[in-house]
């Protein structure tokens, strides 16, 4: 699924997303100027029927909260969704999720709105964030819930901009097997409890973390932090890289 995610998500980058589907942050320039020690992040990661944001759904998300370079634990969300499609295969193979046991999930438009208001006005990061972000955009549009900040940080952008600053194995490893789970494993994070949308976004923030740490990003600017990763996708994909 990480490798189909990959792929649908590098059709997204470099892309810009709909204007009526995001909002910028309240004094952007002052929050892009604020240091990483003191900003506010949610790791997410979402588990959805396929990978058209447009027509499919999200059938569950979960979010990890951080500030700067801390994990902070008790502040976490996670919910499964009603989707208004059933599952595809690869889907369900992934994460064991049945047509019948997501009919019992909760409602998508309840569900979104309150991971809206968990997520605030903290920047949402994630592993391949460009697919997440226009799976929440679609499904804000669709169920009428506020729309996401529209900077997001793309963790997997950033591993590659700053691998020279890694430790010497996560620096050597070769950027067609930096998946995330490679990266954690790594530093010898355990991927053993992965691959549904709770999972994922612990493992994203414990990489988002080491990061942070090895990179020595704390007194960066949230607008270094953003240029950095998007310098990363820019060597993932050869696109265009974004300026702040």
């Amino acid at each position: 699924m990480h490798k189909a995610r990959r792929v649908a998500s590098r059709l997204l980058d470099g892309l810009t997303r709909l204007p009526l589907l995001h909002t910028p942050w309240s004094g952007e320039a002052e929050r892009l100027r604020q240091p990483v020690h003191a900003a506010t992040f949610v790791v997410l990661d979402l588990e959805m029927t396929g990978l058209v944001p447009r027509r499919d759904a999200i059938i569950a998300v979960a979010g990890v909260t951080m500030r700067g370079e801390r994990i902070l634990a008790g502040r976490c969300f996670e919910a499964k969704m009603r989707p208004h499609l059933p599952p595809e295969e690869d889907a369900i193979a992934v994460h064991g999720l049945l047509p019948d046991e997501t009919a019992t999930h909760d409602d998508p438009a309840e569900s979104l709105a309150a991971f809206r208001t968990f997520c605030g006005d903290s920047v949402p990061a994630g592993w391949h964030v460009g697919l997440d972000a226009a799976f929440l955009d679609a499904a804000a549009q669709r169920h009428g819930v506020r729309p996401w900040p529209r900077r997001t940080l793309d963790v997997r952008g950033l591993h590659l901009a700053l691998r020279h600053r890694l430790p010497a194995r996560a620096a050597a490893l070769a950027t067609k097997d930096a998946d995330l789970y490679a990266v954690a494993r790594v530093f010898d994070i355990d991927v053993a409890d992965a691959h549904d949308a709770t999972g994922d976004a612990w493992l994203t923030a414990l990489v988002l973390q080491r990061l942070l740490v090895h990179g020595d990003c704390g007194h960066m600017t949230l607008g270094d932090l953003f240029h950095l990763a998007a310098t990363g996708l820019h060597e993932l994909n050869g696109a265009t890289a974004m300026t702040f």
